[in-house]
Order: structure tokens, then sequence, then C-alpha cells
């Protein structure tokens, strides 16, 4: 995460003002909340982690920088809020709510949309929720308050793409999308194989 984020500059973001809006969805172990306030020290910062395990680690990895204007919330982003989910723990630091057909201990973790998110212009949103993401995005209707997005796509080999829907949507939001390739089968012609239980990684950035 080190490498990706700050030395490969995967979420290098541009900004008009020292105190842009910043939305992660999937904050995982605060890699990004580092980062992005170490950048942007005024920025204001909400940060969503599902997993409660993994979210204990990130509390106590951003506590000791007294990090002002930063929220954290042990919640699922979902297409609705004031719901609960099962939400399995795959152990290191994965954790999604589709397990498919890995034997994993679940736990029902409350749900928040990204309408109840955004409350106003965005500089950037951050969604890498393990294959929730297209759900979370259809259900939302305030894109058109974000700037920068970046979305790690997922594809679960027992369950239907949605690579199109979700382009579609950037489209439809006048972004323009770049796309790299996270995970892909070497040979998918020959042979399926898969991460996860995914058959597909892929990292979206979309701007105006």
């Amino acid at each position: 995460m080190h490498h990706e984020i700050f030395e490969e500059g995967a979420y290098a973001i541009k900004a008009d003002t020292d105190h842009p809006v910043i939305i992660d969805c999937g904050g995982s172990y605060g890699v990004s909340t580092i980062y992005f306030k170490t950048r942007f020290p005024g920025a204001k910062l909400t940060v969503v982690e599902a997993d409660p395990s993994i979210f204990s680690i990130l509390s106590s990895n951003t506590r000791p920088f007294n990090f002002e204007d930063v929220t954290l919330l042990n919640k699922a982003v979902a297409p609705m809020s004031g719901q609960t989910i099962e939400f399995y723990s795959l152990g290191a630091d994965m954790g999604r709510i589709h397990a498919g057909s890995m034997d994993a201990p679940s736990v029902s973790i409350p749900t928040i949309c990204l309408d109840d998110l955004i409350t106003g212009k965005t500089n950037f949103l951050k969604i890498d929720i393990e294959g929730a993401e297209t759900d979370a995005i259809k259900a939302c209707t305030k894109l058109n308050l974000v700037d920068q997005l970046f979305i790690e796509y997922h594809s679960f080999e027992d369950t239907d793409q949605t690579l199109g829907e979700l382009l579609t949507i950037l489209k439809a939001h006048h972004f323009r999308y770049f796309i790299k390739t996270i995970y892909a089968p070497a040979k998918p012609f020959q042979e399926r194989t898969s991460n996860f239980g995914m058959d597909l990684q892929l990292a979206i950035f979309a701007t105006r």
C-alpha cells in the first residue's frame, strides 16, 4: 500500500483549494488517510471501513497523528443507509459482502450510502469496497458534485460482470476515465484463473 500510494502516487489528485473534501470508501489500515492528510493538511476527510478488525487498526494507526477534520466510520457502503448487511472477513486486509465459495466468518455491519456521505462539492471520492462498488454508485444521485473519482472494480467469477454499467454511469456524468489492470487471467481463452474468487480487478481513474 505504501508503495502504491506514496511512491506510485495512485491518489495524486489535483485540488483548487487547501481544504479539499475527500471521501475514502475502503480506508483499510489508514495508509491513504495518512497520505491525504500529509499532502493536504487542511483536508476534510471522511473514511469508511466496514471490517471491524481492520477498522480498529485504521483507528490506532491514525490516532497518533492527531489529525483534524477526519471522520472515521465503521460502516459498509451500500445502496441504502440505515440497514445492516452481512460482511465476511477473509483475513489480512480483505473483507467483503460477497462471500462466494469462500468459507469466512461474517458479522452484521450498519450501512451508509454515497448520497449521505456526499454533502456538497467533493474534490475526490475513492471507492474500494471489494465488489459492492457498482451497486453503491448506481444508487448515488450526487456524482455531479464529485470532481475526481477512483474506483477499484471487482468481478467475481460466480456473478455477472457489471463493468459496462459502471462505465455507462461515468460517461453519463461526463467523467473521462482511464483504466489500469490490477488482476486478469494471463490467457483467459485457455484458462480462467481467479484471485480470491475474482476473475478481474481494475483501477478506474475518472476526472472531469
